[in-house]
């Protein structure tokens, strides 16, 4: 019998791993301030890019530009460029400006600029090319990049005509490079820039399951299909929800989730409440032992992003509710689709 003595040593290891290359898709990447990516691609009046992202401070998602309010191309928190069409914006404006609420999808092409499927900015017509290739997560102007933002990147597609030229995924290629893979080249793309990018978690999801956009419910008002999360909050709990309500057949009003010890006692709660008087309705809103009603107008049956962080309940980009924190806990889990009132699911 013959011991194999071989040491594996860390060089070992990551030669083997460039030699053979593992990668594995990622839910999204995070820079600090310090690292970028080139596209390695020269933006010009057909391009468009469509871009998946979450921000909370200013900086450049993408951009390169010959100077500011020259020929440009480029998202910021609190502005955008196309050609030499620059436009800023305020907190409320048309890019989430320090908005560390929920994921932003955003358009930029000829046609305009779209966040979230709204039309927020039109661009005349006009033709233009830039000589510098576009980096993401900072700005480079006349070849220097600068501007840099802290930011998460979850999707990033790139068109020339309609053309896709650039198709990037999140990835961490052998276990220890963060970067973008682009599924049109078939290439790895490292950080440029210095440290490193944060991994998120893993996208795979066990092969048995596939990921949806969206699941649907419906409803008679008196039974419906729901989701036992088998959470139960308390009063620095945290909840993002992208929905979107279809109809409402419940008088009483359709909980898009719910949990609650009584009637008249702790309670966490998001639901939709029918307004008789017009097509629409108004958001109600529980916390503890408090209950307020959004009806600030614009509350129907749109898509619509919220959080609720603690005591704030924030729609959208502006904080619509606030309550008193508390330090309470419920004993009953949290529902999704109806709410759950000692241990019962109803309103769905």
């Amino acid at each position: 019998m013959v011991e194999d003595t071989r040491i594996v040593s860390e060089a070992n290891v990551a030669y083997v791993a460039e030699k053979f290359d593992v990668l594995k898709e990622l839910k999204w990447i995070e820079s600090t301030g310090e690292q970028y990516i080139d596209t390695g691609y020269n933006p010009n009046n057909n391009t468009k890019i469509e871009i998946v992202y979450w921000i909370d401070q200013s900086g450049c998602i993408f951009g390169v530009d010959n100077g500011w309010k020259e020929t440009s191309f480029c998202i910021w928190a609190d502005a955008l460029g196309f050609g030499t069409d620059v436009s800023t914006y305020a907190t409320s404006g048309g890019v989430a400006y320090w908005n560390y609420l929920y994921k932003i999808y955003a358009t930029l092409s000829q046609n305009g600029f779209m966040k979230n499927g709204t039309l927020y900015k039109e661009f005349a017509n006009q033709s233009f090319s830039l000589s510098n290739s576009l980096p993401l997560f900072c700005l480079k102007r006349n070849g220097d990049c600068i501007e840099y933002a802290s930011m998460k990147l979850y999707s990033c597609k790139i068109y020339e005509n309609d053309n896709l030229v650039r198709d990037y995924i999140p990835c961490i290629k052998n276990s220890y490079d963060v970067g973008l893979f682009d599924l049109v080249e078939n290439k790895f793309y490292g950080n440029q820039g210095t440290g490193k990018f944060i991994a998120g978690p893993e996208a795979k999801i066990p092969i048995e399951y596939k990921e949806l956009e969206y699941i649907e419910t419906s409803s008679d008002g008196n039974t419906g299909p729901y989701i036992n999360t088998g959470i139960k909050p308390t009063g620095s709990a945290k909840l993002f929800t992208d929905f979107q309500y279809t109809e409402n057949n419940n008088s009483d009003g359709a909980y898009l989730y719910g949990v609650r010890a009584s009637w008249s006692s702790t309670k966490f709660e998001f639901m939709f409440k029918p307004d008789s008087s017009t097509n629409h309705g108004y958001f109600r809103i529980s916390y503890n032992n408090s209950t307020q009603n959004d009806s600030s107008g614009n509350l129907d049956t749109s898509r619509h992003q919220i959080t609720l962080d603690k005591a704030e309940l924030r729609y959208e980009t502006s904080r619509a509710i606030v309550f008193s924190h508390t330090n309470f806990s419920l004993g009953y889990e949290l529902g999704l689709f109806s709410c759950n009132t000692r241990g019962v699911f109803d309103y769905f």
